[in-house]
């Protein structure tokens, strides 16, 4: 019996999704959904301190978004980044089709990175910089 050939990368009817494409797909979702979490984090932590007496409510959201949970979301969201440049130095389409996009998303991300509200900020500072952040983030999401 014959050895099959391998898997070409390029598609045998136009319009079929490639094996990078899946993978492009399958990294920018992941990054997606990580942003997401984020976001959703960030707004759940200001919703609940809005119940908290007024001068527990910087430690309350400290604690609610720790620096470890922005390294958390990092060791995703860097990997998937790496991983899509992975497949542009494999295939020019991809390049070509979604450079922008993807140097937009890795800028965006080291927004938020930069933006990520300190533990010594006041209450008001933090909400500054979470609607700040949550406009980057909003920008990798959709």
């Amino acid at each position: 019996m014959a050895t099959p050939a391998p898997k070409k990368t390029t598609p045998a009817l136009e319009g079929a999704r490639t094996d990078n494409d899946r993978r492009m797909f399958g990294n920018l979702r992941e990054i997606r959904g990580t942003a997401q979490y984020l976001q959703n984090a960030g707004q759940e932590a200001l919703t609940r301190a809005a119940a908290v007496d007024p001068a527990a409510r910087s430690k309350y959201v400290a604690e609610a978004l720790p620096a470890a949970l922005k390294s958390r979301v990092d060791a995703l969201i860097n990997p998937a980044l790496d991983a899509i440049q992975e497949v542009f130095r494999a295939d020019a389409e991809e390049f070509e089709w979604c450079a922008d996009t993807v140097a937009g998303i890795r800028l965006q991300w080291e927004q938020v990175k930069d933006l990520w509200p300190a533990a010594s900020m006041g209450f008001d500072q933090i909400q500054q910089v979470l609607a700040q952040a949550g406009g980057c983030l909003d920008q990798i999401i959709y």
